[in-house]
């Protein structure tokens, strides 16, 4: 108890929480739970996108039409969660695609699961073009977070990812 009090008091005062992004794929389908600013992207041939919506203040903005999507990438409330896990009143997870419905996997894609670190410093041009240009997953993920890191992510940069299928990976003209 008196290991959690200091942590909990922390809380309150709005100073730590965590995030949480999962994926389950399954039979050409797929679910994304979250909650934070933790993401899940959909990478294919052509570009990559952003599945989940952050639990932040900017994001909030953004779905009220008081921000653009371009500010809240740089805005000082990008980083202030409206729900993360360790919240006292209860937790908001959202479920994507959004009507309980599965997502369709119907070509080959990367299913990409980062934190804020990572997506708060590279565009989603970036990644598309990052992964597409390694030969393997796995280099692609490393050189996603080398690029963070170069770029000045002052976060904790985590990455998985889960390719379906095999995307024309290390192609000449990316």
């Amino acid at each position: 108890r008196s290991t959690l009090f200091p942590y909990t008091t922390l809380f309150r005062s709005g100073g730590i929480g965590t995030t949480l992004v999962v994926c389950l794929a399954r039979e050409g389908r797929y679910l994304v739970g979250n909650v934070g600013d933790s993401r899940c992207y959909y990478v294919n041939d052509s570009t990559a996108w952003p599945v989940t919506e952050d639990h932040s203040r900017a994001q909030e903005m953004v779905r009220l039409g008081a921000m653009t999507a371009d500010a809240a990438q740089h805005s000082p409330f990008r980083n202030e969660l409206t729900s993360c896990l360790g919240e006292p009143h209860g937790i908001v997870v959202d479920v994507f695609p959004r009507g309980n419905l599965w997502g369709v996997i119907d070509e080959d894609c990367i299913l990409l699961l980062c934190s804020d670190g990572l997506h708060g410093w590279v565009s989603d041009a970036e990644i598309h073009t990052t992964l597409l240009a390694e030969r393997h997953l796995a280099a692609g993920c490393d050189a996603l977070i080398d690029l963070a890191l170069k770029k000045g992510s002052t976060d904790n940069v985590s990455i998985a990812a889960m390719e379906v299928g095999r995307l024309e990976i290390g192609r000449a003209h990316v």
